[in-house]
Parts: C-alpha cells; sequence; structure tokens
C-alpha cells in the first residue's frame, strides 16, 4: 500500500521509469466532481479517479472500514493505514493532529526516533483477565436455544498451550477455534467457501464473563465473543467490529453442562 502511494506521490515513476502516465496521475488525484454534503469533513472535499481528495492539499486511495493510503505533496509524505472501523472520520482527525502543528516539521527527526535503536514493535491488545475460573473448570458444554446461524451448542475447554479452545457445533459441521491468553494464536477457521486465516485470544474477565477476540487476517473484521454464566444457563453474543449489514451474528442463550 505504501509502495503505492510512493509511486503516485513521485507522478507515476518508479526506479527512473515512468510507469503511470504523469498526466493520468494527475486527473486521477484531482478534483474531478463534488462529493459533499457530508457530515464528515473528509468527505466534503471532492472525488477524482478513484481517488478521494482530504484536508490539507492530500489525496488518498479509500477501502472499506478504513483502509487508506495518504498521499500528501506538500509536505511529500505517504500514510499506509489499515483498520477496522466504523467511524471513519476519526483516522483522520488522528493523523492531521499528529501531522499539522509546524513544530512536527521544524524539528529534527531524530529528535522524534525513539531515544533506543531498534525496529519499533506494534501489537493489538488481548483481552485482559484470567486463563481459567471456576465457572468452567474443566471445560463445559453449552447447548443452545434455535438460532439463525443453526449453532447447536459451544464447547468450550482447555487447550495443550494453555489458552482455550472454542468448538462450536452444528447441524453437520463443527469449527474450532483456538484462542492464546496474553497472546494471539494463529489458526484457520473455514466457515464458508474459503478457509480464513484468524488470529485468536481470549480471557476470563471475572469469574462468570469470559470474552474472546478473533481477527481475520488481512481484513479489517473480527468476531468479538462474550459468554456470561449464571449458575447453569449461560448467554452468549458474537458480534462482528464492522459489517455492510448486521453486526450482531448469534444473541442466544443456553444451558451449561460438563464437557
Amino acid at each position: 500500500m505504501a509502495a503505492f502511494g510512493q509511486l503516485y506521490l513521485q507522478g507515476g515513476v518508479w526506479a527512473g521509469e515512468q510507469l503511470v502516465p504523469a498526466e493520468w496521475v494527475a486527473a486521477a488525484t484531482s478534483r474531478q466532481v463534488d462529493s459533499g454534503p457530508h457530515d464528515w469533513p473528509e468527505w466534503q472535499q471532492g472525488y477524482g479517479f478513484q481517488f478521494w481528495r482530504s484536508r490539507h492539499g492530500a489525496y488518498r486511495a479509500d477501502g472499506a472500514f478504513g483502509q487508506y493510503i495518504v498521499v500528501w505533496p506538500e509536505k511529500d509524505l505517504v500514510v499506509a493505514i489499515t483498520s477496522g472501523l466504523a467511524n471513519l472520520q476519526s483516522v483522520h482527525d488522528v493523523l492531521w493532529g499528529a501531522l499539522l502543528p509546524d513544530d512536527v516539521w521544524d524539528t529534527p527527526v531524530s529528535q522524534h526516533a525513539p531515544q533506543e535503536a531498534g525496529p519499533l514493535e506494534l501489537e493489538l491488545a488481548t483481552p485482559s483477565g484470567k486463563a481459567t475460573s471456576p465457572s468452567a473448570p474443566d471445560g463445559v458444554v453449552l447447548d443452545l436455544t434455535a438460532n439463525d446461524l443453526g449453532v447447536r451448542s459451544l464447547t468450550l475447554g482447555r487447550s495443550d498451550d494453555g489458552g482455550t479452545e472454542l468448538v462450536l457445533t452444528g447441524a453437520d459441521s463443527e469449527h474450532r477455534v483456538r484462542f492464546g491468553h496474553g497472546e494471539w494464536t494463529q489458526g484457520v477457521l473455514a466457515l464458508g467457501d474459503e478457509p480464513s486465516d484468524v488470529a485468536a485470544a481470549a480471557a476470563w474477565t471475572d469469574e462468570s464473563t469470559w470474552r474472546g477476540r478473533v481477527l481475520f487476517l488481512g481484513t479489517p473484521f473480527e468476531w468479538r465473543v462474550v459468554l456470561r454464566f449464571g449458575g447453569e444457563a449461560v448467554r452468549v453474543a458474537v458480534d462482528r467490529n464492522v459489517a455492510f449489514g448486521e453486526r450482531r451474528l448469534l444473541h442466544t442463550t443456553g444451558t451449561v453442562r460438563p464437557a
């Protein structure tokens, strides 16, 4: 993504070769039609050919739920962003809040760099809490009431690596997801026509509440799973962080029995 933005920042030139006509780059990234009115200012700046205009003389390639390549020719800058958000303007507000102050550009780059040399590491936070709970000390089966997804039961148990394994059982299918504790555990979830690479983590946020996150790698999508236990009853909620349609995947109740 960043390389694509750099190509356009350089007027379509890469390694001394004109890969994209400069005239096309100029036309595609210019305001060809109006795009307002809109509640978000970043969407009021006009639209080119597959590129949106942004504030402060910038332009961007714009993908669903917060995938951006922001090009700011005035500052010779490209910013590539991946995210999974419903409030798309919030990303730009943070970006401009960080880049607009004059002292950001008047201060030598070395003063913005980390004091110790080495690569920067960014990680998504895993759910915070304990690895086990008295609510499910040796694993439990959750027999669910009828639901639109056809999930008959969930089995919650311990995995060999100290995390949790959640098994979704339907009428003629079974799907397993392994959740790390304090770390992301990668795996494959085959729910549709194509298997999805996922990373998952979970924790007991209190003795009666288990929370898990399933990240679909290479996409903006995430499942948020919450199991709330109360004696022999359980409430189940599975929601998507963003979606073109309904974000609620599964909201139902069930009964608890030993695994």
